[in-house]
């Protein structure tokens, strides 16, 4: 992906800074002051000068990040995979004679990593974003914005992250331009929500900014690479690659096939989108 500029300066009784390149589209990214990122209310930029609205004191470290060139992010287009190579290898009956390198290997890390998108892009109900651990701060991850969704009996209280799955910290919520404190909201780490306790969430579109850390962690290289997801879903993932793998070998079903004939009879073959029990498994984190 293409890499964020930051730029620190030290206040010394000055409210504005030169940018040493011209930000992309005539954005900035994020402002910190004292590693405390502010609202983008809080600051204005004029070409490459950025002015910082609340008051700083000499010594104060600010640090203003940007892009230079378009950010390309680790979405659901991506090649991260649910399970790894070997999973699928070790799964397939006689299947460690297959190796990555050769015909067959190919076809099947072609088809491991177009079934881990399509399951990204079903549990997220989004082409967007990725299980794959990263924030929502506009370098590792898109910025999100809420404000027009509606849960529960108590509307404008609770948002629901885009991203809910394996939350591990929540940076900032940042309403109508204010940042919140603390005890003024509750995150719900176990199914990714955030309720305000104390008012409400203003409901227009993109009043809302959540910049939070979640998904899951790589491991692994080469054969071995996927993302550290739950059992269940990594073995979904290997499930539904060998029955597209073998469902596109020498003899196997085939694509929208209904009946096999065969010398011992015919067999009926239901044309499924998802294995039943793969779908099953993706539901259960989709919400």
């Amino acid at each position: 992906m293409s890499q964020p500029i930051t730029d620190w300066f030290t206040a010394s009784g000055s409210q504005t800074f030169t940018l040493s390149q011209a930000p992309l589209d005539g954005a900035i990214s994020s402002v910190f002051i004292n590693g405390v990122l502010i609202a983008p209310s809080a600051y204005s930029l004029t070409g490459q000068q950025v002015t910082i609205v609340p008051t700083l004191s000499n010594g104060d470290q600010v640090a203003v990040v940007y892009f230079t060139a378009p950010p390309t992010f680790q979405g659901a287009g991506s090649t991260v995979r649910l399970a790894s190579f070997e999973n699928v290898q070790t799964a397939l009956k006689g299947g460690g004679d297959i190796q990555s390198s050769d015909e067959q290997g190919t076809r099947i890390q072609q088809f491991l990593d177009g079934i881990s998108r399509r399951m990204m892009t079903y549990i997220l109900k989004s082409a967007q974003f990725s299980l794959a651990q990263s924030t929502s701060d506009g370098s590792s991850g898109p910025l999100e914005y809420y404000g027009t969704e509606q849960y529960g009996l108590h509307k404008r209280n609770l948002i629901r992250l885009y991203r809910p799955l394996n939350l591990t910290a929540v940076t900032a919520v940042i309403d109508d331009g204010n940042t919140l404190t603390s005890d003024q909201y509750y995150v719900d780490y176990r199914v990714g929500s955030i309720r305000r306790i104390v008012g409400r969430f203003y409901p227009y579109s993109g009043a809302v900014q959540v910049i939070y850390t979640a998904g899951y962690a790589a491991i692994g290289a080469g054969d071995t690479l996927a993302l550290q997801v739950p059992f269940d879903l990594r073995d979904a993932c290997v499930k539904q690659t060998i029955y597209v793998f073998t469902a596109s070998e020498p003899g196997g079903v085939p694509v929208g096939a209904t009946t096999i004939s065969r010398s011992d009879g015919s067999v009926v073959v239901p044309s499924v989108d998802w294995l039943p029990d793969v779908k099953q498994v993706m539901d259960q984190y989709r919400w």
